[in-house]
């Protein structure tokens, strides 16, 4: 007797992508301003997806489901600095599958 077996290709997991990532308000802006940095994102699965946001290259959060992060401005943040976003699905990369950054400066309150 011969068995017959039928494989059905299983369609590969795609990871996901920023297709934006914007400011609440223009750089620069004055020491004491809460600044909301928000990532859009695309998965071609429809994953469950998670945010770590960063400053300066250290995180400011650790993954979550939230895509944007509030920065509480003071006078010790004056000058330049990087914000960035990195986004992952869980299924590849747990380090983040993508990532995007925005130049950002604080100037000091008059």
């Amino acid at each position: 007797m011969m068995i017959k077996r039928h494989f059905v290709p299983v369609p590969a997991n795609g990871p996901p992508e920023i297709t934006n990532f914007q400011a609440s308000l223009a750089s620069p802006q004055v020491a004491g301003t809460s600044i909301t940095f928000t990532a859009t994102t695309t998965d071609p699965d429809s994953d469950p997806l998670e945010y770590k946001f960063l400053l300066d290259s250290v995180a400011q959060t650790a993954f979550t489901s939230s895509n944007s992060w509030i920065w509480e401005t003071d006078s010790g943040d004056v000058g330049p600095h990087t914000v960035g976003v990195l986004v992952r699905d869980n299924n590849h990369n747990p380090e983040g599958d993508d990532s995007a950054s925005i130049n950002f400066s604080i100037e000091a309150a008059p």
